[in-house]
């Protein structure tokens, strides 16, 4: 198998980091790749924000929900749309400001999503271990402050980095045949729909359905599947409105809500 299929099949979130340092030049060398990634008319709407310090790092522990890989992994990295410094480069210019809107943003989202893909697997190459935060959406407003962000720029998403201290078991994904659709799209009927799931549906329920942590809950609310676990525990309708609302929120503030 070609050694880059193989390392991206083994993929695996890392939580637990050893407390060694990683060199500054292969941190610089492995943002260097990140930056190479394809970018929206090369005009790179990201900023990327390193955090090693102890007392930034802990802020951020406190942001991102107290995950104790926050604290463990030598390495922050915050990923941000940026188009604050494209916007002082068109006024340097005198160019007009055609940047501060909903477009724009969503070409940084996906510019630096993509850096941020180059540097997960050039991190990966070089024997270090890496996890994303979903975290960071949910606390952008909080994230923001912390790292002092100014005008036109709001956190992506983010990643903690290190030297890996477990080797957890690689968790399975959907069926190739699930996800890839030949020339058009192909609605799934509601039973291959389930069969796309029967895998994950059996695997999740029988932790989640064994785990001590959790009896009450299925009880309480007859919770009976996986799928009922995941909508009615983890992502309950509340729970993801007050995320959207907390980030169109920090949207608003950092975009002077002109990008709606």
């Amino acid at each position: 198998m070609n050694p880059i299929f193989d390392l991206l099949d083994q993929h695996r979130s890392i939580r637990k980091y050893k407390t060694n340092a990683v060199a500054p030049e292969l941190v610089k060398s492995i943002l260097h790749s990140g930056m190479r990634a394809s970018t929206s008319g090369n005009m790179q709407f990201y900023s990327i924000i390193q955090s090693t310090h102890t007392d930034l790092k802990e802020k951020l522990y406190h942001a991102h929900g107290k995950q104790s890989m926050v604290r463990m992994a030598p390495i922050v990295l915050t990923f941000c749309c940026d188009l604050r410094r494209l916007q002082i480069w068109m006024d340097a210019y005198k160019a007009p400001g055609n940047f501060n809107n909903f477009i724009s943003f969503l070409r940084g989202v996906i510019d630096v999503s993509l850096v941020a893909q180059n540097i997960a697997i050039a991190a990966e190459s070089s024997c270090l271990g890496i996890c994303y935060m979903g975290s960071t959406l949910m606390n952008a407003k909080k994230i923001t402050e912390i790292l002092k962000l100014p005008q036109l720029v709001i956190p992506v998403t983010s990643m903690v980095m290190g030297y890996p201290e477990e080797s957890p078991k690689k968790i399975e994904r959907l069926a190739y045949e699930s996800i890839v659709h030949e020339e058009v799209y192909r609605d799934r009927s509601p039973k291959e729909v389930q069969d796309i799931y029967a895998d994950r549906d059996k695997n999740t329920w029988e932790r989640v359905s064994t785990n001590p942590q959790h009896a009450s809950k299925l009880v309480d609310e007859n919770i009976q599947n996986a799928a009922q676990f995941y909508a009615k525990t983890k992502y309950t309708p509340e729970l993801l409105q007050q995320y959207s609302n907390d980030y169109i929120e920090c949207l608003k503030k950092q975009f002077h809500q002109a990008i709606f």
